[in-house]
Formats: C-alpha cells, sequence, structure tokens
C-alpha cells in the first residue's frame, strides 16, 4: 500500500511488464482518518467493525494510543462517491467532521495476477495482488511471497 518503501500497489515493475500496475474496476479503496480522544464521543475501548458502510465493503474504528482510526472501503467500483459515504460514517460516529486529515489508498484485494512475473521478474506482495480480502492486511504476504520468490529449489543431481 505504501509505494515509498517498496514498489506497491502502483507498481511501476507491474505497469512495465502488463501496461498497467492494477486494475481500478477490481480494487479496493479505503479513506481514514486519525482522531483525537476528544474529539470521539465515546472513545472506543476496543475495535469496531460497521458492515453496511460501503457497498462491498465496511468501516471501522480502531483505537490507538491517543487517537482512533476511523474509516471506510470497499471496492472502488461499488463505491464511486466513497468520500461522501465516509463524511455520512464520521458523522454518524462523532457526530461532526474530525479535524484530521483524510488519507486515500488503493487495497489491491481483487486483482491478484494468476502469472505475477514475466521471465526472470516476480511481483510479490500488494504490486502481485495479495492481500487479505477481508482486512486488506499485506505485510505478511508480501513477506511470504518474497521469501518464496528468493527460494530456490537445489536439483537433485547437485552435490551436496
Amino acid at each position: 500500500m505504501n509505494t515509498d518503501r517498496g514498489d506497491g500497489i502502483k507498481s511501476v515493475v507491474a505497469r512495465t511488464l502488463f501496461g498497467d500496475s492494477f486494475n481500478q474496476k477490481t480494487v479496493g479503496f479505503g479513506l481514514e482518518v486519525d482522531v483525537a480522544f476528544d474529539e470521539v464521543p465515546n472513545f472506543p475501548q476496543n475495535p469496531e467493525i460497521h458492515f453496511g458502510a460501503a457497498r462491498w465493503g465496511y468501516g471501522w474504528v480502531f483505537p490507538k494510543k491517543g487517537c482512533a482510526t476511523i474509516g471506510i472501503g470497499g471496492l472502488y467500483c461499488k463505491n464511486p462517491d466513497l468520500m461522501s459515504g465516509f463524511q455520512d460514517f464520521l458523522l454518524q460516529r462523532c457526530g461532526h467532521k474530525p479535524s484530521g486529515r483524510i488519507k486515500g489508498h488503493f487495497l489491491p484485494f481483487g486483482d491478484y495476477r494468476a502469472q505475477p512475473g514475466e521471465n526472470n521478474i516476480l511481483l510479490v506482495g500488494d504490486a502481485a495482488g495479495l492481500v487479505d480480502s477481508i482486512t486488506g492486511e499485506g505485510i505478511a504476504f508480501a513477506m511470504q511471497s518474497g521469501e518464496a520468490a528468493g527460494f530456490r529449489r537445489r536439483p537433485r543431481y547437485a552435490k551436496r
């Protein structure tokens, strides 16, 4: 998701190989904002999931130290006006529009590549569409696919 740490969903390598890094008709999109304690009525002690906050998606409130991350996400093609839905969700949950900066991210769930590479190039992690389709979490999949990409089986005839 964060392209300044790796190639990610907006992969230059995927774009070079396939013409597009992802298909907007099949990926997800999420919006979130960090909201200070004093801006959230009844500050949550536990994570909240709000089904129905987005089409083919959900809303969330995750308490952290000093703030809560409030977000909404779903399939991009099913939510052409996700910002309006997010504003409604914020009003419902907070009673007002919080002052924090809203961040948006494409989420590559729904757009994995059956053949995530070509010749000696292999896409991994978000660039290959390897994320959890429910949570959008991808770090574990990025690490596992990166490890698999680097693994080479020793030929049976190799001397030990």
